[in-house]
């Protein structure tokens, strides 16, 4: 019977489209028996594992759909090749500080220089 059950709960979550749900659902089911955690608190957590999966997606898509060249960061930016540039002021910028304390920011230089990196 649990056989039968299992197999369409992972066929209505196919159908209706909750991959992580249908993925997982067996192992928080056994975790909550184990941990007495009741049906609500069960659900909950199975739903914080599909929206999460589904934002980590979105992400993801966003990225992929800007067909940004190469994914890049700090830690492979060559400052030597610019030695004009402060490298403590460019990684101040780049930790987005300026957003909380509410100034405005404006990168300016030749191209190729890396001003897409603090974004």
């Amino acid at each position: 019977m649990a056989d039968v059950t299992t197999e369409l709960l992972t066929t209505h979550f196919r159908q209706l489209r909750l991959p992580t749900m249908g993925r997982e659902f067996e192992t928080l089911a056994r975790d909550a028996a184990a941990t007495n955690q009741t049906f609500t608190q069960f659900l909950l957590r199975l739903t914080e594992l599909e929206l999460a999966a589904r934002a980590a997606n979105a992400v993801a898509t966003r990225i992929k759909h800007a067909e940004f060249p190469v994914e890049k960061d700090f830690d492979t930016f060559d400052f030597t090749a610019l030695p004009g540039l402060s490298k403590p002021k460019v990684l101040e910028l780049g930790r987005c500080e300026w957003i909380e304390q509410k100034y405005n920011c404006c990168l300016v230089g030749s191209h190729g220089t890396g001003k897409p990196r603090p974004a």
